[in-house]
């Protein structure tokens, strides 16, 4: 990086927050330029790029001019020796440590060596991200790379130097390197301090593959998720709510699949339970605007929960946790990753007249029964039917239909959970016309060969074309 500006300055800010296995990292100076004024440091993921490591709050930057430690301020206390012309710069933080909850201790180098003790301080929302400054013209520095290295006065730990959780921020590795805890801040005014972990060790991009997670701790709120995510997912956000990644939560039942909100999906787990999330490459479906589409399923006590159609993002899957509450812990298990994908699949058996039915919401595949094993003949499918309430569609069971809204239905559950009480409703035992048609006679009804470009499922009742691109319907 070279210093192009005139008085202003100039900072680089790597969008990887630090982790404990990518701890440390370093510059080498190729160019003082006229002052050599220039600094590295650590600074919080909003950090301004015009003000110099640890000037601002939540940034904390040891300077190459003067050897001074500027912590959240414009004025700096002697810490080491100045630097110049081929020198090499680092900064690591030490997770190790135990220096207080929501505490870090930040340390620097000089040619390798240690300048001086750690420094304790706050780790912001979303974490600590790298930085390097730069002020001067002619200035120039070459980035060095990330690697794991501890403080000098600091023995590593064997378990953390085995886990394959790379990627990481705001989660403490425990005992084995597999068991996580989260360390984070919870939901705060500024957003909710993601605890994330993933690894880049098993690449999802072909193949059929499951990995899972044993909750051991709930903590406050019980808040953890797990799916996959691309490489370069960023850490600060929950899995799932972003473009590239899958997640399931464990506190609330909803999918999430590139979107802030979530849909109703499965159960809630508590302590104890096993999550897994597995994914099928080996049947990924080509398609013109999302590239190859898969099967990805989610896993509750080894019996799988339900399953949904994700594209794959360039440079294929990663598996991905996140811990969003204190007292959060978890253990990951990668022992099961050649697990028996179609043994696990086959456990979702749809009705016998329903075979081609995509399901939404928090009915599972294997909860439905044809109508003829039912006693009263009352747990049926209003096909075409969503519930405003919780997206489930089809509503399986009794409907209930608004008496004063034109288009509003809630299933069960959301009946029961008491959604728009504020006007009656009317129970549908069965359902009648088109949607009794299509559930006594689907064949008459099913578009071979078409799926769903909106939701990658089988087209049912009325199928809507698009009449300017050349492969759309709904």
């Amino acid at each position: 990086f070279m210093y192009v500006g005139a008085s202003e300055v100039g900072v680089v800010k790597i969008l990887e927050p630090m982790s404990p296995m990518l701890n440390y990292f370093e510059y080498e100076i190729i160019d003082k330029g006229e002052r050599c004024a220039i600094g590295i440091g650590v600074g919080e993921l909003e950090y301004p790029l015009d003000r110099m490591p640890g000037w601002n709050e939540n940034g904390i930057g040891y300077h190459a001019d003067d050897g001074c430690l500027f912590n959240q301020s414009g004025y700096g206390i002697q810490l080491g020796p100045t630097s110049t012309k081929g020198d090499r710069m680092g900064c690591g933080i030490d997770f190790e440590t135990d220096v207080g909850y929501g505490y870090v201790s930040v340390f620097f180098t000089r040619n390798g060596q240690q300048v001086s003790k750690p420094i304790k301080m706050k780790r912001p929302i979303h974490g600590l991200y790298p930085l390097v400054g730069m002020h001067s013209r002619g200035e120039k520095v070459r980035y060095l790379g990330h690697c794991r290295r501890l403080p000098d006065s600091v023995q590593p730990s064997t378990s953390v130097e085995m886990s394959p959780w790379v990627r990481s921020n705001g989660v403490m590795f425990l005992e084995d390197g597999l068991t996580l805890e989260y360390c984070g801040d919870g939901l705060q005014p500024e957003g909710q301090d993601v605890g994330a972990a993933q690894t880049l060790n098993y690449c999802m991009e072909r193949g059929n593959h499951h990995f899972e997670m044993v909750i051991q701790e709930c903590g406050k709120g019980g808040m953890l998720a797990i799916g996959l995510a691309s490489s370069s997912y960023p850490l600060h956000l929950s899995p799932g709510s972003g473009i590239g990644s899958i997640a399931y939560r464990t506190d609330n039942g909803l999918l999430y699949k590139g979107d802030v909100q979530g849909t109703p999906f499965g159960p809630v787990c508590a302590k104890g339970d096993t999550v897994g999330c597995g994914i099928q490459c080996d049947n990924a479906v080509p398609t013109r605007t999302q590239g190859c589409v898969c099967t990805v399923f989610f896993t509750k006590n080894h019996k799988v929960i339900g399953k949904a159609q994700c594209p794959i993002p360039e440079g294929g899957f990663y598996p991905f946790v996140a811990l969003l509450s204190r007292g959060v812990k978890a253990r990951t298990i990668f022992d099961s990753w050649t697990h028996d994908i179609e043994s696990a699949l086959s456990k979702i058996t749809l009705a016998k007249r329903t075979p081609a039915v995509t399901f939404r919401g928090h009915v599972s595949p294997d909860s439905i029964r044809d109508e003829e094993d039912e006693e009263d003949g009352s747990k049926v499918l209003h096909l075409g039917v969503t519930c405003d309430g919780c997206g489930q569609t089809p509503v399986y069971g009794m409907r209930y239909k608004c008496n004063v809204c034109p288009d509003y239905d809630l299933c069960e559950r959301c009946k029961s959970m008491r959604c728009h009480s504020e006007h009656p409703l009317t129970a549908i035992h069965r359902p009648r016309g088109i949607s009794a048609l299509s559930y006594k006679r689907k064949e008459e009804v099913l578009h071979p060969r078409v799926r769903c470009n909106g939701c990658s499922g089988p087209v049912y009742g009325t199928r809507y074309k698009c009449t300017v691109c050349p492969d759309y319907d709904l």
